[in-house]
């Protein structure tokens, strides 16, 4: 009696988080209509090094998504021809209709300012609604519309607490994927 209970109880977290994710709707136009505006409270720090504080991207998706990515200090690196960003303390934000949607902050973050793919890493927070996620690392890729949330994840909502490995998030076709790593192991749910 008490596994089916925890299975029923591990369907509905994933339905939740399935529906979690379809009711933010992300799908990217191939066409970026403002590619980067600098918040104008930018302040340049140090020009060698190319260190600046309180910097800021805006990114319109669409006509109505809008990724913002801030953070209190950056770093400007040129690898490969592309300019990556690495920011500390780290703010991102994903608007739709001019409604916040989901807020993620991080200790870092690496954001290339040419795909707008960012990698936040160490104290991930993820917020949604009353829902929170943390982990150590979340990927977002713009280039395979895909989130990948990973290294000790812990969701809470009002139902519990659900512990895993991997959490990947299609944007185009809203599937979640939830799981273990190692496929002994199984996804943990604590009920409260």
């Amino acid at each position: 009696m008490k596994k089916k209970i925890l299975q029923l109880l591990i369907l509905f977290t994933v339905i939740i988080l399935t529906i979690f994710f379809l009711k933010f709707y992300f799908i990217i136009d191939n066409e970026i209509v403002l590619k980067n505006k600098k918040d104008e409270n930018t302040q340049i720090v140090n020009n060698e090094d190319s260190i600046i504080q309180g910097l800021k991207y805006e990114i319109n998706l669409s006509k109505n998504k809008q990724y913002i990515i801030a953070s209190n200090l950056s770093k400007i690196n040129y690898i490969n021809n592309e300019e990556i960003v690495s920011m500390e303390q780290v703010t991102g934000l994903f608007i739709i209709d001019n409604n916040l949607l989901i807020e993620i902050n991080s200790d870092n973050a690496s954001y290339n300012n040419s795909t707008y793919n960012t990698i936040f890493k160490n104290n991930v927070i993820i917020n949604y609604q009353d829902n929170v996620i943390n982990s150590d690392k979340m990927t977002l890729d713009f280039n395979e519309n895909k989130i990948k949330i990973s290294e000790n994840i812990k969701y809470f909502n009002d139902y519990g607490l659900m512990i895993a490995d991997e959490i990947e998030i299609n944007l185009i076709t809203k599937e979640v994927l939830i799981y273990m790593n190692d496929t002994k192991k199984k996804v943990k749910f604590i009920s409260e």
